[in-house]
């Protein structure tokens, strides 16, 4: 399970490494012990790390005993299970509705963006994972009543920079600057990774009957989530090249990058560090930046070959976030969160 997250990862490193250009390769490596190797990279501003002390919550049913890929049989008795909850899922909560179109397989594109907008603008809009698929499907359906959208999630966006990025792409030429102000402004990057794992996970919690559905729901939980895309990437790149000299959009960019390097989530904290290496304005500061994409890249690639055989990981992720769920994992098996001074992402670790 763990290793197609891990491609999926791999996947967001090669697109980083495109956007650096080939002129990054030729910078000085970062100075070994600059960064803390006792706390997981952001933990000062972050608080990411912190949470990974707590102690886990219940058990899932464990994996380790689960063959994988399962077999046939095993598939088409989950389908089935799943099958019969849907109904019960579609009639549901905001949460339980929002489960219900995420998992329901052949249904159109327009009918799926019309009831994603529909199920916003019902009282699903104080739900982050509603308003994420809502702004989203909102942008793709044509006939979607923008301004009611914009108006749901004024609220829930005030402090999230994410949602108010998604606004931006819905807005008026006219009110995209304000938009992206409110961005920069927003206290906190929230990608709604989590939260839409948390309601896949929460949704399928009755198919969890024996080991086999528990890794299956879980694997298509991290496959609907994971797949979804970060849909506010091209609005940054767009708005923040790479700095020369210090102006305001340039500073404008640093504090909102700063804030998604802060995320919980890998690839939303991956991209936000790119960025930011790449408008790096000395040799030293990119150095740091370099070291804590490795530190972050470092935790990911010893976390995917564990996360199968630990119980209850996927709800670890849910509930800590996904970089506190690396720093959790790895002290459970006495791992290192920083890499050795000659690793790069890519290479063996060694453990």
């Amino acid at each position: 399970m763990w290793a197609v997250v891990g491609a999926l990862l791999l996947a967001v490193c090669v697109l980083l490494a495109s956007w650096l250009g080939a002129g990054r390769a030729a910078e000085a490596p970062v100075p070994a012990g600059a960064m803390d190797s006792r706390e997981p990279t952001g933990a000062a501003s972050s608080g990411v790390g912190d949470q990974a002390n707590a102690t886990a919550g219940p058990a899932a049913l464990s994996l380790a005993t689960v063959s994988f890929p399962p077999s046939p049989e095993q598939i088409a008795s989950y389908e089935a299970s799943k099958q019969r909850l849907l109904p019960l899922l579609a009639v549901g909560s905001p949460r339980e509705r929002l489960a219900a179109l995420m998992l329901q397989g052949g249904l159109p594109d327009g009918a799926r963006n019309a009831q994603l907008v529909a199920l916003l603008l019902g009282g699903g809009g104080a739900e982050p994972a509603v308003a994420l698929q809502g702004l989203v499907a909102c942008e793709r359906w044509p006939a979607c009543p923008r301004e009611q959208v914009l108006a749901a999630t004024a609220a829930l966006a005030a402090e999230d920079a994410h949602l108010q990025l998604l606004r931006l792409r819905l807005s008026a030429p006219d009110a995209q600057e304000a938009a992206w102000v409110a961005a920069v402004q927003a206290p906190y990057y929230a990608d709604a990774f989590e939260s839409q794992l948390q309601v896949l996970m929460d949704a399928t919690a009755p198919l969890a009957s024996n080991p086999a559905h528990d890794m299956l729901r879980t694997v298509e939980a991290f496959a609907l989530t994971s797949g979804a895309g970060m849909y506010d990437v091209d609005t940054i790149r767009q708005r923040c090249p790479a700095a020369i000299q210090v102006t305001e959009r340039v500073r404008q960019c640093r504090q909102l990058l700063q804030r998604m390097a802060d995320s919980p989530t890998h690839a939303s904290a991956s991209v936000g560090m790119a960025i930011l290496l790449r408008q790096a304005l000395s040799p030293a500061e990119a150095g740091l930046w370099r070291q804590r994409l490795r530190q972050l890249y470092w935790q990911a690639a010893l976390a995917a070959p564990r996360g199968d055989a630990e119980p209850g990981y996927a709800q670890q992720v849910a509930g800590l976030g996904e970089r506190n769920a690396y720093v959790w994992l790895l002290r459970r098996h006495g791992l290192p969160l920083s890499p050795p001074p000659h690793w790069q992402p890519g290479q063996p670790t060694g453990y």
